[in-house]
């Protein structure tokens, strides 16, 4: 197996210098990927193919991955100390896997961010350097009896969801002694016979696991006679864990939550977070569960931290504090409020209407837990029609996104008096 995991690293090496000699640095370059990427420049305004920029990649290289879909038909085997990722606040990229291929990061150092895997007959994103790490990955297998991640490093925000007949969400086998870190991770398998969280240690193995903040369907320990899985499981969601085989299973459980999470769509694989699901707000809030989750929103919004790798954003819009206004100088007043658990600020606008014409409108920006008294401006055939009966019923929407990029529509009456 071949593993690995993007971190983001920009690496100059150590040089030595005296009053004497010059001193030398090795510095990164960033290299780009596009879908329709060619030759090896592989820079910002001459990408090229993602096997080129990820697998002719040097010691601490840099691969920026643009969006959209990408065929691949080789293993994408990044070196020491890469970092390869999408681009924040754009769309990850989807890379699609053909049979035999897969991100394989198995170089120490590497990272892995803010990219969608997909398979069908391979495990499509495997981890398996111990000092990898990879985060804001959705890894998707199709294939049957296969496994979405094998991870034996660092798997952070991510996503590992198997669909396929008799696979596994993230499946790990080996006889060496890894440390398997999992923090705010969704590990599901969707079809019949699948499993969650699958760790084999075979003879000589001894497994060390640490898992934080992750939602799975089960977590099976398998040893076999002189091997162990030892470590801690904390503040997860599962609804079974057992030992198999002739081995030592020591896992400590802490804090464990029984009840099923509730998601958008999960035998569809869209394991976001719904209203009333028990791993809301119910996970240890900590630097090292990273700044962002699986889909680029800030990892803690209300306060506290999600169990999974979805943040749930409660954002249901602003609050229209206005219901009469008086028109002065063909301008009325009208009080915006953002919630105070808007994750960063509500920014957007607010409409007026009367019948199918628009009286009005203004934009605002509003800090969290702020409120701002907007002056809308009254078009001169709402002003007329005001002016000559004294007050207009107008309809006010107010459309709005906070800075978890969530939209929502607020709406409400005002009656404007001359």
């Amino acid at each position: 197996m071949r593993g690995g995991a993007l971190r983001r690293i920009i690496v100059a090496s150590a040089c030595a210098a005296t009053f004497l000699g010059a001193t030398s640095v090795a510095a990164s370059a960033a290299r780009y990927a596009s879908p329709s990427g060619s030759g090896s420049t592989c820079s910002q305004t001459s990408p090229c193919a993602i096997g080129v920029a990820v697998n002719n990649a040097s010691t601490g290289d840099e691969v920026i991955v643009n969006p959209g879909d990408y065929s691949v038909g080789t293993v994408l085997n990044p070196p020491l100390n890469a970092y390869v990722h999408g681009i924040q606040g754009q769309a990850p990229p989807r890379i699609h896997f053909a049979p035999g291929s897969y991100l394989w990061l198995s170089a120490q150092g590497t990272r892995a961010s803010y990219l969608s895997v997909d398979g069908s007959t391979t495990v499509p994103m495997q981890v398996i350097a111990t000092s990898a790490s990879a985060d804001q990955v959705v890894a998707a297998s199709t294939g049957a009896s296969t496994a979405a991640c094998y991870v034996f490093g660092t798997l952070t925000d991510s996503v590992c969801w198997a669909s396929g007949m008799s696979s596994d969400a993230l499946k790990d086998t080996t006889g060496t002694s890894p440390t398997i870190t999992l923090r705010n991770d969704t590990l599901e398998a969707t079809a019949a016979n699948g499993g969650g969280l699958d760790i084999d240690a075979t003879t000589g193995g001894n497994i060390t696991l640490n898992a934080v903040n992750v939602i799975t369907r089960g977590i099976v320990l398998i040893t076999s006679s002189g091997a162990s899985i030892t470590g801690t499981v904390d503040h997860s969601n599962y609804a079974t864990i057992g030992g198999i085989g002739a081995g030592t299973t020591s896992v400590q459980e802490t804090n464990r939550q029984i009840a099923a999470p509730s998601f958008v769509n999960g035998p569809g694989g869209d394991f976001r977070e719904v209203p009333g699901s028990p791993t809301i707000d119910a996970g240890v809030t900590s630097a090292a569960n990273g700044p962002f989750d699986a889909q680029g929103f800030p990892r803690t919004i209300n306060g506290t931290t999600d169990i999974g790798a979805y943040e749930f954003d409660p954002f249901a819009g602003v609050v229209i504090g206005t219901t009469k206004s008086k028109v002065k100088k063909r301008k009325a007043k009208v009080s915006i409020g953002c919630p105070a658990a808007t994750p960063g600020q509500c920014a957007g606008s607010l409409t007026l209407a009367y019948g199918y014409k628009t009286a009005g409108s203004s934009s605002f920006s509003i800090a969290a837990g702020a409120a701002q008294t907007l002056k809308v401006k009254i078009s001169k055939r709402a002003f007329k029609k005001l002016s000559g009966k004294g007050k207009l019923a107008t309809q006010a929407t107010a459309t709005s996104t906070d800075g978890a990029g969530t939209s929502a529509t607020a709406t409400g009456k005002i009656k404007l008096k001359a």
